[in-house]
């Protein structure tokens, strides 16, 4: 037996049954319009009821209307999402970047504390040059004291 392709006039559903259902009366089931199927393939089945405009007419809002309302509001959703997931993403490799650059500073930051530390080392070893240019001073103006000279205070120059 051959089967029998035709689409309903009223939402463009495509249709498949059996030849022998043929002339027979049956509701589209998309749109739920009341078809006649046709005798052949390829021939424009017969519309008796358009039950989308008879939905339509009943007063605030139909249930394609609905649909379509809800289909946009999917569709700005999706949308959305995806540019939500797309920022995601930027922030993401952003962190890592910041992540990578916190553990150089730091790296960074402890060969400076160490490179310090070994300073201080050597500093408190030998002693440092300031220390002995300060030793130096006091010596030299101990000398000057000791030869005669009335010792003065050093005055402190006003800012």
């Amino acid at each position: 037996m051959a089967d029998i392709k035709f689409h309903c006039p009223e939402c463009e559903q495509k249709i498949l049954v059996d030849d022998s259902a043929a002339g027979m009366q049956i509701d589209c089931p998309s749109c739920r319009s009341a078809l006649l199927i046709p005798a052949e393939a390829g021939v424009t089945a017969q519309l008796v009821t358009r039950r989308r405009q008879a939905v339509g007419a009943g007063g605030g809002g139909s249930a394609y209307e609905e649909l379509d309302r809800k289909q946009r509001e999917l569709t700005a959703a999706l949308e959305e999402a995806a540019k939500l997931r797309t920022e995601s993403e930027k922030s993401k490799t952003e962190v890592n970047r910041l992540r990578d650059d916190l553990a150089a500073t730091a790296r960074e930051r402890d060969g400076l504390r160490a490179t310090g530390l070994e300073f201080n080392r050597l500093k408190g070893g030998r002693g440092s040059l300031s220390d002995r240019a300060g030793k130096d001073a006091r010596r030299a103006h101990a000398r000057a004291a000791g030869a005669g000279e009335p010792r003065q205070p050093a005055r402190r120059a006003e800012v």
